[in-house]
């Protein structure tokens, strides 16, 4: 059986995994759609600029929520 230290270790590795995965999607998907567009451009108007921007946010709160709720696990 491993220890806990061990244990702790690995899933504070997976969480810091998914929550650069989470800055990843957030970047890609929220981030860049708006620093990409134009200033004749409404984003607001453009589905082309809003879905992935509401896409890339709802993957990247999912993903650092999954990371949170696996730091949950840790034992003293």
């Amino acid at each position: 059986m491993k220890s806990k230290l061990v244990r702790n270790e690995r899933l504070k590795m997976s969480a810091t995994f998914f929550n650069n995965l989470a800055v990843a999607a957030f970047a890609t998907g929220a981030i860049l759609p708006i620093l990409s567009m134009t200033a004749a451009t409404l984003w607001v108007a453009d589905p082309k600029v809003i879905l992935p921007f509401l896409l890339g946010s709802a993957v990247g709160v999912i993903l650092h929520a999954f990371a949170i709720y696996q730091l949950g696990s840790l034992e003293e």
